[in-house]
This record gives structure tokens, sequence and C-alpha cells, in this order.
């Protein structure tokens, strides 16, 4: 399987610089996904198809989209959807989704969106739409399922010792947070 192939040579190549001195002259990041990942159904990280409620990226964590939707606590929801970038309905969202329980998968996750955010952009009298609404309620769960957060600070507190003295880091994302 040419994914276990990639993540043992991953492992590998990891090892070799972890007991090295070897330095880089630059290093850049990507921190998006991959449109294959977003496209598979199974992953569940879409809201345009049905899919589970997984969103990992590492198939081995524990942590998923239904633990966090299912088990969470209105305020704990709440603070996902702040800290992914929901600035709008978080705890109206919240709310919904433990009056819902349980939230079968990704068009009823959606569904729930739709229910509290359409009626509160409507409220506000929002006429110009960016996405669809579930956009960023899907970013902020994913964020929380994969520790994305901790996952870029972790790289953050590392990525000085990868670099040689004036060596330089760029990072690419495509979304603000």
């Amino acid at each position: 399987d040419l994914k276990k192939a990639i993540a043992s040579k991953f492992e590998e190549i990891s090892r070799f610089f972890q007991s090295t001195e070897f330095k880089f002259a630059g290093i850049i990041v990507d921190l998006g996904i991959s449109s294959d990942q977003l496209n598979d159904p199974q992953r569940g990280l879409s809201f345009q198809s049905l899919g589970p409620l997984d969103m990992r990226m590492n198939q081995k964590s524990q942590l998923t989209a239904a633990k966090v939707l299912n088990e969470y606590s209105p305020q704990q929801l709440k603070q996902v959807f702040i800290q992914g970038g929901l600035s709008r309905g978080s705890f109206e969202l919240a709310r919904e989704i433990v009056a819902a329980r349980p939230i079968r998968d990704t068009k009823h996750f959606c569904q729930l969106c739709e229910k509290v955010l359409v009626p509160l952009e409507r409220r506000l009298n929002k006429t110009k739409k960016i996405g669809h609404l579930a956009t960023v309620p899907f970013q902020a769960v994913r964020i929380e399922v994969n520790n994305e957060f901790g996952a870029i600070k972790g790289l953050l507190g590392q990525v000085l010792e990868f670099l040689t003295p004036g060596g330089r880091f760029a990072a690419i994302s495509f979304h603000s947070l």
C-alpha cells in the first residue's frame, strides 16, 4: 500500500533528522488539506456529501467529529466554534446540536448549521454571502478533532532547531485563523 510506504519512509526520515545535527536553509509547510481528503465522503470532511462524522487526518486518532458533536458540553462546543472562526451563532449552534443529539452524519450536522445560521444571517440582513454557512462550523470541528492549533504550536516551537542561522521559514494557509 502506497500510503503505508510513504508513512514508513516519512518516519525513517524523521528519525534521521532527529538523530543528527542536520539543518535546513529553508523550510516551507503547507497547512491545508488536500482535495482528495475533502472529496472522500468516508472522511466526513465535507457537508456536500453524506458521510460519517469522522474528520480525522490520522485514522488512528481516538477523537472523531462524532465524539465532539455528541459528547461535548454546550460550552465546549461553543468554544470549538469560536476558536474555529464562527463569530456569530456559536452558542445557538451548540445549543441546537445538544438538543438534536445524536448527530448522525455530515448531512445532519449541515442541516443543523443551516437551521441555526440561515435565520441569523437573515436577521442581520446579510445579503453578501461568501460561502456555505456550514463551512466554518465544519472547519471548526475538523480543527478540534485534529488538534490543528496544537500541531502548529508544536511546529513553531521546534522549527528553529532545524534551521541554519539566517534560515527561512514559510507557511502556506488558506484561512485567516
